[in-house]
């Protein structure tokens, strides 16, 4: 839920109140579009193909893309008292070239976080587009071979919402512990990551806690983000609060 924490951070920058203004504008507009889409699809698209087991490793398994039912999910701004929810839902959508894709959608509170198309390679989990953004070249979501220790980076420039956006971070897998969410207590994968976030030429620091459970996906993710020349960082919360309701 790599891109997840970085759209975060972003809609922390500008308020809980724009992020929940944009949400419904987001979600009406979705709303709209998918009626038809809908339709269309159901009548030309034959489901896609099954994925591969040889592709059925942690990225896939962690990120839960064999779960095709929402979670519903809170976000909560350290900047501001009100509280967000909505629900996500990862569906397959096709295959090019043996490489299953998926379409991350965001639905409620959560609509101001871009959805976004994800292909599932050999070696993990990349962002291949973003709803209201251009991504160059695909930016790996989550690699293969999560065992505690492991340790990866990452560089990548796109645009969000017409802004550009430059992240240089790292990242490193824990161990398997406890956490307790609305959903639930879970068994999860916990990951950290840190680096630097620069948008349209501004810098932040950010860092992030992310628990990922087999099957389901991220249950709970905590991000701190501080700008340049500040001291107080913004948080956020993002956690489960049930899932396939």
């Amino acid at each position: 839920m790599r891109t997840l924490w970085i759209l975060a951070i972003v809609v922390a920058l500008a308020g809980c109140q724009a992020a929940k203004k944009d949400a419904a504008t987001e979600a009406a507009k979705r709303q709209a579009n998918q009626t038809g889409a809908q339709v269309d699809v159901a009548q030309q698209a034959p489901p896609p193909p099954p994925v591969p087991d040889d592709l059925k490793k942690d990225a896939y398994e962690y990120y839960g893309l064999g779960n095709d039912k929402p979670i519903r999910m809170s976000l909560v701004f350290s900047n501001s008292t009100q509280k967000l929810e909505g629900e996500q839902t990862i569906k397959p959508i096709e295959a090019k070239d043996g490489q299953p894709r998926f379409r991350v959608e965001r639905t409620g509170g959560l609509a101001s976080l871009p959805g976004a198309t994800l292909v599932l390679k050999p070696d993990g989990l990349y962002v291949e587009s973003l709803d209201n953004g251009e991504v160059p070249k695909p930016v790996l979501e989550l690699p293969n071979g999560l065992t505690p220790g492991k340790r990866w980076s990452t560089s990548s420039e796109f645009k969000l919402q017409g802004r550009q956006m430059k992240d240089n971070s790292t990242y490193v897998v824990r161990e398997v512990r406890k956490i307790k969410t609305p959903a639930g207590e879970f068994e999860a994968l916990l990951i950290e990551g840190s680096g630097e976030l620069v948008e349209d030429g501004q810098k932040s620091k950010a860092k992030m806690r992310s628990w990922y459970v087999k099957g389901i996906g991220s249950v709970k993710m905590e991000i701190e983000r501080v700008l340049a020349g500040q001291k107080e960082p913004v948080k956020v919360t993002v956690e489960a609060v049930s899932i396939g309701d």
